[in-house]
């Protein structure tokens, strides 16, 4: 059976309608509710729920930021700096805050930043001071290292301040002759031991009875350890000339340490008398070598007569060089290794027999420094 047909319900039939028409008021309004701002003194009307960064990535409203400054206050990056402030109706906002209509909006450029600056710290080289002469070396002074602060830029790297928070003390050297009243003189030989020339060395010091000094290398000694003790033996003093026959001034202080540490453990060794004289080959002095030596107990000593025999200019010019030069407390340079030292070997009788003429008596550097 059919149920009968019954009408509508009013109140639902006029919610219905009512819905409907909100509806088509809302999408007609719509753009009428869109807000209108200020920018400047131009209107602009934008979507809802715009926001300020909106009008500033639309370009709208102009927002620069700040460069990036370096230390000289030149630009170093262009956009570099603070961010852009924003102002709605006259107030400081966040670039994320939503528009109203009538809002007066507008922006600040954004502040210059510096760049930040760093400071390294580094070390100032101990200067080096000689004074006096004569072929004995006093170290007076050891000195220090200094320390120098330098502020920079840290993109820009340029330097903001240079300052010496500590400075180098020098190193203060003396040269020196112990007694230049006495009428003594020092013969020194360098660069042995070398087989041959030595021995015929020693053999004529031994004929004028005259004691020397003797500076060997430590891998010719390992060498030739024979002639090492017979110097020893025959009562001369040994001194130590490095293990290798390095220029020291152009090592750092490990290779130092170690060239003439090295020259007298061999020489300890051999001869079974560790030195304590010390000369650097090709007499390179240094703050290194020096800090160095004397931390090895290695006392320094040069001379003041070099007739260059290694030059091999003749034995009569070696000769005549050393007499017309030599003084009370000289130390006389000479080579019994590192070539051929015949010319040597040669003008020793003659210049032992013309220095003791004039009154000269022969010292060794122990000898000498007392």
């Amino acid at each position: 059976m059919t149920p009968p047909r019954t009408s509508a319900d009013p109140s639902r039939l006029y919610l219905s309608v009512a819905t409907v028409l909100a509806a088509a008021v809302l999408a007609v309004s719509v753009p009428s509710m869109a807000p209108e701002v200020t920018v400047g003194s131009e209107p602009h009307r934008v979507p809802q729920g715009a926001t300020v960064a909106d009008l500033a990535e639309a370009g709208v409203l102009e927002a620069v930021p700040g460069d990036l400054i370096d230390v000289e206050g030149e630009p170093l990056t262009l956009g570099g700096g603070g961010e852009p402030v924003f102002f709605v109706n006259g107030r400081q906002v966040p670039a994320r805050t939503l528009l109203s209509d009538g809002d007066r909006v507008s922006a600040r450029r954004g502040g210059d930043l510096s760049e930040s600056t760093e400071v390294t710290r580094t070390t100032i080289p101990i200067p080096f001071e000689k004074a006096g002469s004569g072929p004995l070396i006093s170290l007076e002074s050891p000195g220090s290292v200094g320390v120098r602060e330098t502020v920079v830029g840290v993109v820009s790297g340029k330097v903001v301040s240079v300052r010496d928070v500590e400075p180098a003390q020098p190193m203060v050297v003396r040269r020196w002759v112990p007694d230049p009243g006495a009428r003594v003189v020092a013969l020194t030989f360098d660069d042995g031991p070398w087989p041959g020339q030595t021995d015929r060395i020693l053999d004529i010091l031994a004929e004028h009875e005259v004691r020397a000094t003797f500076f060997p290398i430590g891998y010719l000694t390992d060498r030739h350890p024979g002639v090492a003790r017979r110097i020893v033996a025959e009562e001369h003093v040994i001194g130590n000339h490095t293990a290798g026959h390095i220029v020291l001034t152009r090592q750092g202080a490990d290779t130092v340490r170690t060239q003439i540490a090295g020259g007298a453990e061999v020489l300890e060794r051999v001869t079974g008398v560790r030195p304590t004289w010390f000369r650097p080959p090709g007499g390179g002095m240094s703050p290194t070598v020096l800090t160095e030596a004397d931390a090895l107990g290695q006392k320094l000593v040069m001379w003041d007569v070099d007739p260059q025999d290694w030059r091999r200019p003749g034995a009569e010019a070696i000769r005549d060089d050393i007499l017309a030069n030599v003084k009370p407390g000289s130390v006389v340079l000479l080579h019994d290794g590192g070539g051929d030292r015949a010319q040597t070997v040669a003008m020793l009788p003659g210049l032992i027999e013309e220095l003791k003429a004039r009154g000269y008596l022969f010292v060794t550097l122990d000898e000498l420094r007392r």
